[in-house]
Formats: C-alpha cells, sequence, structure tokens
C-alpha cells in the first residue's frame, strides 16, 4: 500500500459575489451638474423626483427625472426572478 497522502477533496471557497456598478448604464456618463443646475422640485412619483433643471451655458430649462439606483436594481433584479414589479 501507498502511504502517499491523497489530495484533499475539499473545493475552493465559493467566489465573491459581483460588486454593485457605480453607475447604471453600461457606460460612463458625464455629471449632469457640470452642465446643469439643479432648481426646484416640480413633482415626485413612483419612480423617481422631477427637479426643474437649466442648463449653464443656454439657459433651457428641462425638466429632469431623478430615480434612485436601488430603486432602479430591485425593480430590475425583480423582473429578472419572474415577479412583478410594481
Amino acid at each position: 500500500m501507498d502511504d502517499q497522502a491523497k489530495p484533499s477533496s475539499t473545493s475552493a471557497p465559493p467566489p465573491p459575489p459581483p460588486s454593485r456598478p457605480k453607475w447604471v448604464l453600461p457606460y460612463k456618463t458625464q455629471n449632469l451638474r457640470d452642465h446643469y443646475s439643479i432648481g426646484r422640485k416640480l413633482g415626485q412619483g413612483q419612480f423617481g423626483t422631477t427637479f426643474l433643471c437649466t442648463h449653464k451655458t443656454s439657459g433651457n430649462k428641462y425638466a429632469c427625472k431623478s430615480i434612485p439606483k436601488e430603486s432602479f436594481f430591485a425593480k430590475k433584479i425583480t423582473r429578472m426572478r419572474g415577479g412583478k414589479s410594481r
């Protein structure tokens, strides 16, 4: 009989969970505040808050919706799992 040690049958630990991305889109965008001034709150809905934004160079005014990343990811994960999102 061989008295050599057998290789360990334990497997490697599982990889760490993926970290959350810093942005939602598949590419990095410019900072909104570099080009627009964020003004007063115009309203709030199910997905986020809408603000009055003014373009710093032209002075044009726009409604800008801010959607929290946590809310976006929670909805996306629910959809991926086959659940219903509201």
